[in-house]
């Protein structure tokens, strides 16, 4: 197989996938230690969610060539809310760092949703839309029972 010059969807890629492994290990961590424990469930899930996009992703982008002095500004970003959830945890209620980490989702979920449109027209890399077509879906049900939960615990609490 080629090796491609970098392109926009690869370089969102290269900023995508560093803030999906952290996500990966942050709820991999909060599957064992959030409460209530109906929280890990749903963590769990996210983790695998995570997972499974990490593993499909960085297949493709094995043909790409990806600046590595981008900024990863997203990354960035999603290391300070799953360090101070983790900070959170025994201390802080669940609404409080649930609130941080569903804001969290939903900026990587607008830039998942970001490649996506960009990769569905990228000539050079059609197989990332086909992988975030496939996840995304995943992605949203997992942020939905994030949301619900912290419905939940709003109403209870």
């Amino acid at each position: 197989m080629g090796e491609y010059e970098v392109d926009t969807s690869s370089e969102y890629l290269s900023e995508l996938l560093p803030a999906a492994r952290e996500g990966i290990e942050f709820y991999e961590f909060a599957e064992h230690h959030a409460e209530p424990s109906d929280l890990r469930v749903v963590f769990a899930s996210m983790a695998q969610v995570k997972h499974d996009l990490v593993c499909a992703l960085n297949a493709e982008l094995l043909h790409y060539r990806v600046r590595k002095d981008r900024m990863p500004r997203l990354s960035e970003s999603a290391q300070r809310t799953y360090a101070a959830a983790r900070r959170g945890f025994g201390s802080l209620s669940p609404v409080r760092y649930l609130n941080a980490l569903i804001d969290e989702e939903e900026r990587i979920l607008e830039a998942l949703h970001d490649t996506f449109e960009q990769a569905r027209f990228d000539e050079n890399n059609p197989r990332v839309a086909d992988i975030l077509r496939r996840h995304l879906p995943r992605m949203h049900a997992c942020h939905e029972a994030m949301q619900r939960a912290r419905v939940r615990m709003a109403i209870s609490g």
